[in-house]
């Protein structure tokens, strides 16, 4: 049914593939069709792409099965931040210019109270590579927090350092769900539901 739908919006022709072929007309227990009834291949295109939305809409977002994402969300954007560059605190979401050498701390704090564990930590994204940094297990009801400290290095002039936090409700307390194995600073994008970017530094 669903290429038959996507055949209809886009124009193009249906073909019957693995799925079986639904029929776009029906016919009832010792009854006709109604001729003035329309069915899906007279329906006006734009009636098809709104029972789409509507399809989608009810089904959720595919990222947040039941809202998590949503919730986790709130908490990440709910959190406090605490960003350092040499001493001197960033303000969150600003784009400041740092040098080599600079050593750069950052502490964000955050309350659970969503009902479910929450595992946050800090991801840092520096010529290109990814490095989750901390990665920390937060019980409903508790605070929590994530810390990293680092020193901008040779060879990253005129790059930018990302910071994000990232979160994600994982029952399991005795593993970061967040990291692709126990001892990787990888992430597994898999197992996060929400994320927030702290900072964005420019290295001159």
């Amino acid at each position: 049914m669903w290429r038959s739908l996507v055949a209809h919006l886009t124009g193009g022709q249906g073909v019957a593939g693995s799925n079986p072929v639904i029929p776009t007309s029906f016919r009832f227990w010792g009854s006709t069709r109604d001729p003035n009834c329309t069915n899906l291949t007279t329906m006006p295109r734009h009636v098809l792409y709104l029972a789409v939305v509507l399809l989608f809409s009810a089904c959720g977002s595919p990222t947040a099965p039941g809202g998590g994402g949503s919730a986790i969300q709130s908490l990440l954007d709910n959190s406090t931040p605490d960003l350092k560059v040499n001493g001197v605190t960033v303000q969150p979401g600003s784009t400041p210019n740092v040098g080599l050498g600079s050593r750069l701390t950052f502490h964000v704090e955050h309350t659970n109270s969503s009902g479910e564990v929450l595992r946050t930590g800090l991801l840092i994204v520096r010529r290109g590579v990814e490095r989750l940094d901390s990665c920390a297990v937060t019980p409903s009801g508790a605070a929590g927090a994530d810390f990293v400290s680092t020193t901008i290095g040779a060879g990253e002039e005129g790059q930018t350092v990302r910071v994000f936090l990232l979160g994600g409700f994982n029952p399991d307390s005795q593993r970061c769900s967040l990291r692709s194995s126990p001892r990787s600073t990888q992430v597994n994008h898999a197992n996060v539901q929400a994320q927030r970017l702290l900072v964005t530094l420019a290295v001159q």
